[in-house]
C-alpha cells in the first residue's frame, strides 16, 4: 500500500525533476535524440543515418577530387606537348612503333575474311591486356600496394 504509493510519488519527482534540468542532463533514449535533433550523435555517441550517409559523400567527392584533378592536369599537359613538341619524323617514328607493337597476328593482302577476323582478335588480346593491367592496379590500390605501385609507375613512364 503506502510504500508503493511513496516510491511512485518519488518516481515521479525524479521525472519531474529531470524535465526541469532540460534536455541537456538528461539523457534520451537513442529514437528520441535523433528525433530531437536530426543529424546529431545520439547519447551512446553513435553516428545517425544521417550523418553517416553525409560522411560517405563527403568522402567520394574528396576521393574523386584527389583522382580528377591530377589526371586532368596530366592530359591536358600531354596534349599540349603532343601538339607543339612533335615533329613530322617524330610522329612517323611513333606510328611505326606503334603498328608494330599492337599487331600480334600478320595480315596478308587480299583475304578480307581472314584480315577480318585477324583484327578481331588484335582487338581482343589489346583490350584483355589494357583490362587486365587496369584491374591488377585496381587491387593494388585497393589493398594498398603503394611501394608496388609507385614502382610500377615508374616502370612504365
Amino acid at each position: 500500500g503506502s510504500r508503493q504509493v511513496a516510491v511512485r510519488e518519488q518516481e515521479r519527482r525524479h521525472q519531474d525533476a529531470a524535465e526541469d534540468e532540460g534536455p541537456s542532463t538528461r539523457n534520451p533514449s537513442p529514437a528520441e535524440a535523433n528525433r530531437q535533433q536530426p543529424g546529431r550523435r545520439s547519447s551512446d555517441n553513435r553516428p545517425s543515418s544521417h550523418d553517416s550517409l553525409l560522411n560517405e559523400f563527403a568522402y567520394c567527392v574528396a576521393s574523386f577530387s584527389a583522382v580528377f584533378t591530377p589526371v586532368s592536369i596530366t592530359m591536358i599537359l600531354s596534349a599540349l606537348v603532343v601538339v607543339f613538341v612533335n615533329t613530322d619524323e617524330t610522329r612517323a617514328e611513333g606510328a611505326a612503333t606503334y603498328a608494330n607493337t599492337y599487331e600480334a597476328v600478320d595480315l596478308e593482302e587480299g583475304n578480307s575474311s581472314q584480315n577480318f577476323f585477324a583484327s578481331i582478335i588484335n582487338t581482343f588480346i589489346i583490350v584483355t591486356v589494357i583490362g587486365l593491367m587496369t584491374f591488377v592496379v585496381v587491387l593494388l590500390y585497393k589493398y594498398r600496394c603503394m611501394k608496388v605501385l609507385v614502382g610500377y609507375m615508374v616502370l612504365v613512364t
